[in-house]
């Protein structure tokens, strides 16, 4: 949203900063975004904050999902793994580096994230692996993997599944 709304145009930044791209950068936009929410609220509370919200971020967003017919764009998997296990009575997933390969500059990881049966079983059900040039993207992409497979599952899993995704877009 923070792209959207232009904000990297009147940040701000220092020479190295500015050399490196800081007007795009994800967070350097959020906290910019953070700040003019903080600044709303500081000048008129919070119904302002809310009709901005309402206005600049929520209205968009669902227009877009109604024309692409789609749910809310996720990008968390890691969470939303750790949430639906959770909600089955699962037990939490390892997430393993099993390769670094690469120079130093240019590294690729190789992650596995396993699902376990029970919680003390050491063996795994099902293992997610993924590549990427962070360890952080590797996780996500394996955390996505083993997020269909749940989905996927006979239907006792599956059911369970669809509550809590039922439950969770009640809240």
């Amino acid at each position: 949203m923070a792209q959207q709304l232009e904000l990297g145009h009147y940040l701000r930044l220092g020479r190295g900063e500015e050399k490196s791209g800081g007007r795009s950068k994800t967070a350097l936009l959020v906290d910019a975004l953070e700040a003019i929410l903080a600044a709303i609220y500081l000048d008129g509370g919070m119904p302002p904050v809310r009709e901005f919200i309402l206005r600049e971020i929520l209205a968009p967003e669902l227009e877009r999902m109604e024309r692409e017919g789609g749910a809310l764009p996720m990008n968390d998997f890691k969470s939303a793994l750790q949430e639906t296990l959770q909600g089955l009575g699962m037990a939490q997933p390892s997430y393993v580096l099993v390769e670094e390969a690469g120079p130093e500059h240019r590294k690729t990881f190789t992650v596995e994230v396993r699902l376990h049966t029970t919680k003390g079983d050491s063996g795994a059900e099902f293992v997610g692996r993924a590549q990427g040039s962070t360890k952080k993207t590797a996780e996500q992409d394996a955390a996505r993997q083993l997020l269909s497979y749940l989905a996927s599952r006979p239907q006792s899993v599956g059911a369970k599944l669809a509550r809590g995704s039922r439950s969770a877009e009640q809240h």
